[in-house]
This record gives C-alpha cells, sequence and structure tokens, in this order.
C-alpha cells in the first residue's frame, strides 16, 4: 500500500555539523581531538610506531583514518594489547571531544554558525511541513538531534536497543550509520581482560543529558581496579578503512537492524522521495557506502518515486573521492542541485537571500 505523503532524506555528513556546530574536520580535528590532554589518553599503551608515541605519530602522519587502519591490522591480525588500547582510546577520545563541544543550539556564538542554524531550522520546517522526514548520518555527535529538541520534534533510533521507555518508535527516526556517542556499550576489566556481554549490552543516553561520571569510559584495559565493576564505551566505527569489518563482527547485532530499517524506510512505496546530502564526500574509507546509495536510488528511481537528489558540499570533482561521489549519484542529479559552496551558500540560495 502506497503512503500518499512524500518521503524527504537529510543524509548528514561531517561537513553539515562544521556549518552547523563548527566541529572540525579532517586535519583540524586531529589537533582538537588531542587537546586538553587526551592525547595523554591515546599513549597510555606502551606501543610506539617508528619511535613515536601513538598520538604523535598521527599528528605526523596526518591522516587519523590510515593511522587507525593500521592498528586495527595490528589489533586484529597481530593481536597486539597496544594497538587495542589505542584504538578503546581514541574512541574515548573522540567521544570526549564531542560531548564538550557547545554544540546546543544557541551556545554557540559565532554569528556565521548562528546564521546557519537559523536557516537550516526554517529549511527543517518547511520539509516537515510537506513529507515525512528522516535523518540517515555518519556523524557520531548529537547536532542533529539538539536542533530537533530545540525545535520541539522528538527523535528516535530505530532497531536500538537501551533506549529510554517510550522512545523506541515515536519522533522523528535519526539513522546513526556509524555510532554516535551516546551510545554507550558496558565494558569490564576481569583478570587482565577486557570483557563484554554477547551480544553487546547497550545504554543510550538522553543526548542532553549524558553519563558524565568516573565509570563512563574504559580508557584502558590496564586500569584493572580488582572489583570487576562495569565501565562504559563509546559505540563508534572509527575511522578506518575496515568498517565494514566491523559493522559485520561484534557490534553487527547493534548495526545490522539499524542499517536494514534505514534501507527499508528509504525504499519503501511513498508517493514521492526526496533526497538531500549535506556535507557528506563519501570518503576513500566509505567504499561500502556506494552499494547502499545505489540500492536506494535504484529502487527509487525503479518505482518513479524519486523527484530530485540535491547534494549539498564542498566538492571538487577533481579529487579522487569526489569523483566516486560524483559517479554514484550522477544518474540521479541534476547539475543544478550540485551545491558546491557548502550549506551556507545552499541555504541563502533556497531562500533567495542576498549573498
Amino acid at each position: 500500500m502506497i503512503n500518499h505523503k512524500p518521503l524527504t532524506g537529510i543524509f548528514l555528513g561531517s561537513g553539515a555539523s562544521a556549518a552547523l556546530a563548527e566541529i572540525s574536520t579532517e586535519d583540524k580535528f586531529i589537533n582538537k581531538l588531542f587537546d586538553e590532554g587526551r592525547d595523554g589518553w591515546i599513549n597510555r599503551g606502551s606501543l610506539k610506531i617508528g619511535g613515536y608515541q601513538l598520538a604523535d605519530w598521527i599528528r605526523h602522519v596526518g591522516d587519523i583514518e590510515l593511522c587507525m587502519s593500521h592498528l586495527h591490522n595490528l589489533a586484529s591480525i597481530h593481536r597486539e594489547s597496544g594497538a587495542i588500547v589505542a584504538i578503546i582510546n581514541l574512541r574515548a577520545a573522540i567521544a570526549e571531544y564531542l560531548k564538550r563541544l557547545p554544540i546546543c543550539p544557541g551556545e554557540i556564538v559565532v554569528s556565521s554558525e548562528k546564521k546557519t542554524q537559523d536557516l537550516f531550522e526554517r529549511f527543517l520546517q518547511e520539509n516537515m511541513r510537506r513529507s515525512s522526514v528522516v535523518f540517515p548520518t555518519t556523524n557520531y555527535d548529537l547536532v542533529i538531534e539538539q536542533l530537533l529538541k530545540k525545535m520541539g520534534f522528538p527523535s528516535y533510533y530505530p532497531e536500538i536497543p537501551g533506549q529510554v521507555a517510550g522512545n523506541h518508535t515515536e519522533g522523528i527516526p535519526i539513522y546513526k550509520l556509524h555510532g554516535s556517542i551516546n551510545w554507550l556499550e558496558k565494558r569490564w576489566v576481569q583478570n587482565g581482560q577486557l570483557m563484554s556481554t554477547d551480544p553487546p549490552t547497550l545504554i543510550v543516553d538522553d543526548p542532553g543529558v549524558l553519563i558524565n561520571d568516573s565509570d563512563v569510559y574504559l580508557y584502558s584495559v590496564r586500569e584493572q581496579d580488582g572489583t570487576g565493576r562495569k565501565k562504559y564505551s563509546p559505540v563508534l566505527i572509527p575511522f578506518f578503512y575496515q568498517k565494514e569489518v566491523w559493522l559485520e563482527s561484534r557490534w553487527r547485532p547493534i548495526f545490522d537492524p539499524h542499517w536494514r530499517s534505514a534501507t527499508d524506510l528509504l525504499s519503501k512505496d511513498v508517493a514521492m522521495l526526496n533526497i538531500y546530502s549535506i556535507g557528506y564526500r563519501l570518503p576513500p574509507a566509505d567504499h561500502y557506502m556506494l552499494t547502499w546509495l545505489l540500492e536506494i536510488l535504484n529502487k527509487a528511481k525503479l518505482r518513479e518515486i524519486l523527484r530530485e537528489v540535491v547534494v549539498v558540499c564542498k566538492l571538487n570533482f577533481q579529487n579522487s573521492s569526489d569523483k566516486e561521489l560524483q559517479k554514484a549519484l550522477y544518474p540521479f542529479f541534476e547539475d543544478k542541485n550540485v551545491h558546491r559552496d557548502g550549506l551556507a551558500m545552499f541555504l541563502k540560495k533556497y531562500f533567495g537571500e542576498a549573498i
């Protein structure tokens, strides 16, 4: 049975959070990540590479995906305990950095970001009036959750266990395809070994009230306190080329139903489907996303419900990864719907404001 209400999918990448909340991306992200002593978390293990402590090595290489891919190989193939500790601590550092940012709308004092937020809220309100809206995102942060909360719209994570009672199916669906800083897995150390339940036990925190006591993040498997008490580790698919392995291995019970729900929702029979891809560049480490995007878009095109695909990103099609995005989406969009100047400029054009 066809749902006669149109559906709008607003896919958010890191460029959206950069524009809305000034969250650093690429090389600047590394510097921010290792501020405020968080480099010490990564260096807690004994592992050194090329004579460098791990945080210094990552800074030296300047490519966090490449570095974490190497750490993944050391951990999974060589069972190097220092690499296992480093990956845990890097995830904890990422969550801690994003948790402490002033992501709640109204807290950001930079005028350009505030203006972009205001226009983005208008953009969301307009789309919500005329269609159902869903947010797939690869971002770990809580920018979209906070924006929706400010606007008075509840949200939830479809098929994710551990959410607050009554908030499993109510509100606007948000699909956190690579995890979220408020998804916390119970972990503990026993006899020097890192332990977890099977399947993983998940607690999903209210985006506005993150757990912040001393037991939140498992900084190191070496920190055994003898009590066996449980700690929490953020469920984030790390920055590396083996993301698909993580999606299909230990965290499969968490992510598989979530991804399938996103696919089903975006592929169902609706009167019309609009797709906005905002701030996502399809990096090389996300190669599997090509298959996912093409599956959704081809199904929509076959059913003749795909109205338009709009790409909003600071793209440079001379860049190899941007070329991959172009190849993936080219059959589905017109050149006029590619906005290479980023979110702020797109919103001004969308509302016909003077630039």
